[in-house]
């Protein structure tokens, strides 16, 4: 009588090859924990320059004397990775002035911004929150106007309840907007 001895386990071969799927399951984990903190980093540094270019924005809104130009600047050191530039226009309505914000940031290697634009009567206070955003679409040096819809915008759709252009306390703002670039 033969008896053979069959020993029960794993070969080299099978071990190998799980390793090798495990570690590509890895990889793909951790380009996804990348993309996800990339994309959170943009997010946070788009909340940051809206909310300088509408802080901004608000001084300007209140001053009285304003002229149509264009000047520019930037948030000094503690936001320095940040630049502004402003740009006040006469409109087709007598004594109103649209006035436009933009802040800029690198972010890597693309060049990003914000807009932000209001309209306002200088001297005339407005305490209403009438205000309501006109456009806000998303882009960047290296997408298209087709993220912009992705975000949820459509340029000259007006979004009620005010958005992120619309403020009360802003003087004579009967309208605004913003855009993501």
């Amino acid at each position: 009588m033969t008896r053979s001895c069959r020993q029960s386990g794993f070969t080299l071969l099978e071990v190998l090859v799980a390793v090798a799927v495990l570690a590509i399951g890895f990889v793909g984990v951790l380009q996804v924990v990348a993309q996800c903190e990339s994309r959170s980093r943009d997010n946070r540094d788009r909340a940051e320059a809206l909310r300088l270019a509408e802080s901004k924005l608000n001084e300007l809104s209140v001053q009285t004397d304003l002229q149509p130009g264009s000047d520019e600047g930037d948030f000094g050191a503690e936001n320095s990775r940040f630049s502004w530039k402003q740009r006040i226009e006469n409109t087709e309505t007598d004594g109103l002035l649209k006035l436009t914000m933009t802040v800029n940031w690198r972010s890597g290697s693309r060049e990003q911004g914000v807009d932000l634009s209001a309209c306002v009567a200088p001297g005339v206070l407005n305490t209403g929150s009438s205000a309501t955003s006109e456009a806000a679409s998303t882009t960047s040096d290296a997408e298209s106007a087709a993220s912009g819809a992705a975000a949820g915008a459509t340029p000259g759709m007006g979004l009620p309840g005010g958005g992120a252009g619309g403020a009360g306390g802003r003087t004579g703002s009967p309208s605004s907007s913003s855009s993501l670039r």
